[in-house]
């Protein structure tokens, strides 16, 4: 498959499947080894299975969730369960775990996606109403600062935000799950100065030129007034009228006209669409569609489909089964 802008020679692997080998304890082992990381680096798992992983492994408790780069690839920050971890690409060492702020709802911690890292500052989305914003001090290391605080959903309850990107220096755009919309943010008032209606529960934002970027919808475009549908967190849902599950996914096209973003059209891709990737050259996107096991291929200059890969790694295995999330490395030509 070969598109103007996108890669030519695309080698397609599954990110979400484990990158290790299974092997079973002999009898003999299993009173002497505890589950967990064993002395020659094999890790032990309850079932009694040693698992192997490639690579080396940093560990600590927690659920990371979405990682970026900073100071120049010198640091890994790792957006985990309720903390930012801060990881020296050289060594492997966590330098620095900094703990969200204590605040009266001990249940809000980070969201599923949405981590951006800008000169010496780290944007992270929380599960509740605010992107958490730490700057790096004179020290090297990380500090809060004002959170921003984002625009209600009309559903009511929190924002929820997700995926985030930069349009330009000082704009971000934020993804909204529970108010099907894109929030514009001023990053030098720290407030929000445009609310965008995109698809049902946005995941991630994407841009290709300052002017154009993409948003992946989970639930796809609402229902017609009389066709199947559900609720998800108050906002009805397209759905299979036989398993009651979401049955559209979609990514919606902003483009910014005067000055002002609008949804300029929406392209129907797989299920449950989530994470995203531009190619090198920034006219090919990939979309990983965790639902339907595939990744579809849009050209971003004609806003259509071009090409799907399907990515089940086995034929017997039930829909779901694929990947949720896309790394690109285009030296290599490796997705």
């Amino acid at each position: 498959m070969q598109l103007q802008g996108v890669l030519p020679r695309t080698v397609f692997l599954c990110l979400g499947c484990f990158l290790a080998a299974a092997s079973f304890l002999a009898a003999d082992e299993q009173d002497d080894l505890k589950v967990g990381v064993q002395p020659d680096g094999r890790i032990l798992v309850p079932t009694n299975q040693f698992l192997t992983p490639a690579g080396k492994q940093v560990t600590f408790p927690g659920r990371p969730v979405d990682l970026a780069f900073a100071e120049e690839g010198r640091t890994l920050v790792v957006k985990n369960l309720r903390s930012l971890v801060f990881i020296d690409t050289a060594t492997g060492q966590i330098k620095q775990t900094l703990a969200l702020p204590t605040r009266p709802d001990s249940k809000v911690g980070f969201s599923v996606v949405g981590l951006l890292v800008r000169d010496n500052h780290v944007y992270a989305s929380d599960t509740n109403n605010h992107v958490r914003v730490a700057r790096q001090e004179n020290n090297g290391r990380y500090a809060w600062l004002d959170d921003i605080e984002l625009a209600k959903p009309k559903v009511g309850g929190p924002v929820h935000p997700a995926g985030m990107a930069l349009a330009s220096a000082n704009e971000l755009l934020v993804a909204s799950t529970r108010g099907n919309n894109v929030q514009r943010v001023n990053l030098t008032t720290g407030k929000v100065e445009e609310v965008v209606p995109v698809g049902v529960a946005p995941y991630m934002v994407c841009c290709s030129t300052p002017d154009r970027c993409f948003v992946s919808n989970w639930g796809g475009e609402p229902p017609a007034k009389d066709s199947p549908q559900g609720y998800s967190s108050g906002t009805p849902i397209r759905i299979d009228s036989r398993t009651g599950i979401a049955n559209d996914g979609t990514v919606s096209v902003l483009e910014k006209v005067g000055g002002h973003w609008q949804l300029m059209q929406t392209i129907r891709v797989g299920l449950h669409p989530s994470g995203m990737v531009l190619s090198k050259s920034g006219n090919g996107l990939y979309v990983a569609n965790a639902n339907s096991d595939t990744v579809s291929i849009i050209n971003t200059t004609t806003c259509r489909v071009q090409g799907t890969i399907q990515c089940r790694p086995e034929k017997r295995l039930p829909f779901g089964s694929g990947c949720n999330a896309l790394a690109l490395d285009p030296e290599v030509q490796t997705l």
